[in-house]
């Protein structure tokens, strides 16, 4: 899980724009 949150902390630094988006979508993939 923490290799995800790290993941996910690098698309916030590629795109701020993108964050909401990219994280609810990884995070959703992640519970299924």
């Amino acid at each position: 899980m923490k290799g995800l949150e790290n993941a996910i902390r690098n698309l916030n630094s590629l795109d701020t724009r993108m964050v909401p988006q990219a994280s609810a979508w990884a995070i959703n993939r992640v519970a299924q």
